[in-house]
């Protein structure tokens, strides 16, 4: 039947086969009177904003929504809080020592893609990695910089510190004066909010920009 084609596609192809609403059918397990299992796990997924909003979101917000009870909230909850811990216990190993490792982090990531994207690199009092996460993603010609949605997830995963990173399609890591001027601005918001912006790194092709120490670095 439709509804068991997720599961068959995991056990033939992998969990990496499945599409975002596959996976969240798999959860929900069953659907509703009034629609069925793959139509309600769109309906979840159409009401956040984004995929990475699941990270934060409620077991009361999901209850929210119509054909979401108890059962199946605490279900998609309890998998996600799993997903985090796992990638916590791999990035927790990860200390930024200099720029150069913030760089080797995300040039795999970003130093090829066609669109300037926006990382935060969130620290632990020791500088253990605690989470990255894609804040922006634009344009060659946006301004990338969003001060509120940086700041955000520094202040719900309780960071201590915050590395600021995004790349230049065009593979020059030179800053720009709008680069420039962001990263001013997001020092003094950083010290406002007591979290300490260590860094904001441009990454280019086999190169990188440094805002702490004024250079270039070349790979």
């Amino acid at each position: 039947m439709y509804g068991d084609l997720p599961r068959e596609r995991l056990l033939k192809q992998g969990v990496k086969a499945l599409k975002n609403e596959e996976l969240i059918a798999l959860l929900l397990h069953t659907g509703t009177k009034d629609q069925d299992v793959f139509e309600l796990s769109k309906h979840v997924l159409s009401t956040i904003v984004s995929l990475k909003d699941l990270k934060t979101i409620h077991v009361q917000t999901l209850m929210r929504i119509s054909g979401i009870k108890e059962a199946k909230a605490t279900t998609i909850i309890a998998a996600i809080e799993l997903g985090r811990r796992l990638t916590m216990t791999t990035q927790e190993e990860i200390v930024i020592h200099e720029p150069k490792d913030v760089y080797m982090l995300l040039y795999p990531e970003i130093g090829h893609v066609q669109e300037e994207h926006v990382y935060g690199l969130y620290l632990n009092t020791k500088g253990k990695l605690i989470d990255k996460v894609m804040v922006f993603k634009g344009s060659l010609n946006h301004s990338v910089i969003h001060p509120r949605e940086l700041f955000k997830h520094a202040i719900q995963l309780g960071a201590a510190a915050v590395i600021f990173a995004h790349n230049h399609p065009t593979g020059d890591a030179s800053p720009s004066q709008a680069d420039l001027d962001a990263t001013e601005d997001l020092m003094h918001i950083g010290e406002l909010l007591k979290i300490h912006v260590i860094d904001h790194v441009i990454i280019g092709e086999k190169a990188f920009y440094s805002m702490k120490t004024k250079k270039h670095h070349i790979i």
